[in-house]
């Protein structure tokens, strides 16, 4: 694998998982997502209907791959869909 395919890496992956986590929590506030969506192609736009979204980019989140996919947002959203009484996670 090529070095600009490689994932950026911290100590350890539970170190990944834990600096990841705690950039959800501080993007999103007070907003905890009850359901979390992986968006493929032909998905995305759902991710544009979130309502009040807060957006983290995968850049800015440890362990995250770098994305070669053209089209591909390379976020993390989360918020409200409109009619949902919960807030949604969308990883597009």
């Amino acid at each position: 694998m090529s070095a600009a395919l490689q994932p950026k890496q911290a100590e350890s992956h539970k170190d990944n998982v834990a600096a990841s986590a705690a950039a959800l929590r501080k993007t999103a506030g007070g907003n905890v997502p009850k359901l979390a969506v992986i968006l493929g192609s032909g998905l995305g736009g759902l991710g544009e209907k979130l309502t009040n979204p807060a957006t983290i980019s995968y850049a800015d989140l440890p362990g995250f791959p770098i994305l070669t996919v053209q089209g591909h947002a390379g976020e993390v959203g989360i918020g409200s869909l409109e009619g949902a009484d919960a807030d949604f996670a969308c990883v597009a």
